[in-house]
């Protein structure tokens, strides 16, 4: 009978124990998956990924370098699926973007795999809560400024007829004449009315602004 020897189960033992510890995480198969996608590398993405899902992956084009970096969080592992909290981050019109999702994983003979398809889903969703939060916030400033517009165009008004009203006053007491007192009413309805226009003027200008970044924000969407 032949016995093995020692020397060679210490060998076995470390190649088993080494190809253990080398097994990639949920998150480094997010990390290597999401990296991929940013040098455009689908072919690779699509091999971190499971087989029924890899053609879902194809709407992750990222020719235009939108996307530049990615951050990875602690995965939840629930025995055979993972998700792993992750942060695309990239850059559009000069100012930074950050798009928080979860990455969905499950294992796939025995090797952890993204879900492309929820994968993907998770990033659409997240990509459209974003787009909103971007388009209610412009509309919040747009609507300050042009609140602020106005109330400014009639305290103005406002202010200039409070002072030239004492002053009509005391003219009116000076005549008696009907006529006088008619001329000197149209000059007051005449202030009051240019008034009116100065700050209809501004609320009009206001909404061509909101106009112009209506379209602004369409063009991007296009």
């Amino acid at each position: 009978m032949k016995f093995i020897k020692p020397s060679a189960i210490l060998l076995f033992s470390v190649v088993f124990l080494g190809a253990c510890a080398h097994q990639p995480t949920p998150e480094d198969v997010t990390r290597s998956f999401w990296q991929a996608v940013v040098h455009n590398d689908l072919d690779t993405a699509r091999k971190l990924t499971t087989k029924e899902s890899q053609s879902s992956i194809s709407v992750l084009d990222n020719k235009k370098k939108m996307l530049g970096r990615v951050e990875v969080g602690t995965a939840k592992i629930s025995e055979t699926t993972a998700e792993v909290p992750t942060t695309l981050i990239g850059e559009q019109n000069g100012k930074e973007t950050r798009i928080e999702l979860n990455t969905f994983l499950s294992q796939e003979e025995k090797k952890w795999k993204v879900e492309g398809d929820k994968t993907v889903n998770a990033l659409m969703a997240s990509s459209l809560q974003s787009m909103l939060q971007n388009l209610t916030s412009n509309f919040s400033s747009m609507g300050e400024a042009l609140n602020q517009s106005i109330t400014t165009g009639l305290g103005e008004f406002l202010g200039e007829l409070q002072k030239s009203v004492p002053q009509m006053q005391k003219e009116l007491n000076q005549f008696t004449d009907e006529d006088k007192a008619r001329e000197i009413g149209k000059e007051l309805g005449s202030l009051f009315s240019k008034g009116l226009q100065d700050a209809l003027k501004q609320f009009s200008q206001g909404m061509d602004e909101l106009s112009k970044e209506l379209d602004k924000n369409k063009a991007k969407q296009q």
